[in-house]
């Protein structure tokens, strides 16, 4: 909703982190179009980041940084609560809706807090590795304050699981390492994290393939535990 504000807040205040936004000649941010708003930003050389790790250490680098910056004015575009009602009541209506609720559950108690200015989505897509160790981040549409866990909890299955079921381990170590050693520490528990990453899975897999998202959500949940760790173990830099 505010994402063209915030999009500009990172990138006044987080140099690097976001293209700038563009300004109208009346000096708006963005334009508002009745059912959307348009915003124009500067454009960025790079690449999308895909499967490589130094691609997401990048990525775990900008993360960190954009959670240190001040707190932005405006909400995550996306209500967790709402949002976790809405899943709730698609997986109910669905062929395995009794382990798919049983997973709805369990993303009720997502840990919410600690908040930051947070992008929400850092998908692939959503994500340029501009330099050696340098991300620019993407699409900020729903992005504002909220729980940093979103952020951490998005690639872990979105990104790192695919859908053959190949788990890209170097990545995920590259991208938690990363963001440990530029914010000092991860905010929340692994646990917490992996909790994110159901949530994320869970609402992105009404929107298309369903039976093989379904099929990598039940996949990770069976290897929990390999996830998790992958959050946790440092990469040979990192140690």
């Amino acid at each position: 909703m505010w994402g063209a504000e915030t999009q500009d807040h990172v990138a006044r205040h987080g140099r690097g982190l976001a293209p700038a936004v563009v300004p109208t000649r009346d000096g708006e941010l963005a334009v508002n179009l009745g059912s959307c708003r348009l915003s124009v930003s500067e454009w960025v050389d790079g690449r999308q980041l895909g499967e490589a790790p130094e691609g997401w250490s990048a990525a775990g680098r900008a993360l960190g940084r954009l959670h240190r910056i001040t707190r932005s004015d405006h909400e995550f575009g996306i209500p967790v609560d709402a949002a976790v009602d809405e899943i709730r009541a698609q997986v109910s209506r669905l062929p395995f809706a009794g382990r798919a609720v049983d997973l709805v559950r369990r993303i009720q108690d997502m840990p919410l807090i600690p908040v930051s200015t947070i992008h929400g989505e850092p998908a692939a897509s959503n994500l340029l590795h501009v330099g050696p160790d340098s991300a620019v981040l993407l699409d900020w549409d729903e992005s504002g304050y909220g729980p940093v866990v979103l952020d951490l909890g998005f690639p872990l299955i979105n990104e790192f699981l695919s859908h053959d079921l190949r788990f890209n381990g170097a990545a995920a170590r590259a991208f938690y390492g990363a963001y440990r050693r530029e914010a000092g520490f991860l905010p929340t528990s692994a646990g917490g994290i992996f909790t994110a990453a159901l949530f994320h899975a869970l609402r992105s897999m009404m929107f298309h393939d369903l039976e093989a998202r379904w099929r990598r959500i039940v996949h990770a949940v069976d290897h929990e535990q390999e996830l998790i760790n992958a959050t946790l173990t440092p990469t040979n830099d990192s140690a």
